[in-house]
């Protein structure tokens, strides 16, 4: 079983389905079932982060668990830019059906660490992480570079957008044949306010820059947000093509 090893409180905030994206500065090939370890030290920033827990809506608990397996989730995607609030770069590991465990004390070590757990325990981190089919809805046909990101977002109407927007915005990627109907004739390099000759990583931290900017759990327009999310998923299948 794979296991990943985070500071508290960002274990917890994981573990209960808050924190959509673990950032590190190294990548990963590894997508399924990760069990979540929290490190026995606790963040230095621990107060800063409350606060900033609190603004989002998210009341942090005075004590935490630490040293040892505090939940399960699965790990569906590595990648170097997303529209979360919580991406920091320079990768993030997209998260998703996250739940919390009842504590396992366990030592901790650095990166991804493989453990064995006994069989009762393995199959309470397995549970609800079988696969089920499901059929390809007429959005998804068609449709490449599309991965699903943001799922359990607030959805509201008010100045920052309609419920429509929203949903639009945040359950899915749009795809590359979305991407380019949705801006038409607007360059995607005007959009995000980099040159015809910015490289992939000057691209990526004015995606970062403009995504936080526009971001409706931010304060920003959902319409904006999206227009950002079309031009930077229309140069990363450039990028990818090797033809930005």
């Amino acid at each position: 079983m794979k296991v990943l090893s985070v500071r508290q409180p960002w274990a917890w905030l994981i573990a209960n389905g808050h924190k959509d994206i673990e950032n590190r500065d190294w990548s990963t090939n590894h997508r399924g079932p990760v069990a979540i370890h929290a490190g026995k030290r606790l963040d230095p920033e621990m107060e800063s982060i409350r606060i900033l827990c609190g603004q989002r809506g998210i009341l942090l608990p005075n004590h935490f668990a630490r040293g040892g397996i505090v939940g399960r989730v699965i790990l569906t995607d590595c990648v170097s830019a997303h529209p979360s609030v919580w991406f920091k770069g320079e990768y993030g590991f997209v998260l998703a059906e996250a739940q919390p465990l009842d504590f396992i004390e366990l030592t901790g070590r650095l990166g991804f660490f493989d453990y064995e757990f006994d069989s009762e325990i393995t199959g309470l981190i397995l549970a609800r992480f079988t696969p089920k089919p499901t059929a390809k809805s007429p959005r998804q046909k068609g449709s490449t570079m599309k991965r699903d990101f943001m799922s359990g977002y607030k959805t509201h109407d008010g100045p920052r957008g309609s419920t429509a927007q929203w949903q639009a915005a945040f359950n899915w990627r749009m795809g590359i044949d979305a991407a380019r109907a949705h801006l038409k004739d607007d360059s995607p390099h005007d959009i995000l306010g980099v040159l015809i000759s910015a490289t992939w990583e000057e691209i990526k931290r004015a995606y970062r820059a403009l995504a936080r900017q526009h971001h409706p759990d931010l304060g920003g327009d959902a319409a904006a947000f999206r227009r950002v999310q079309a031009a930077f998923e229309i140069l990363e299948h450039n990028h990818m093509k090797g033809s930005l």
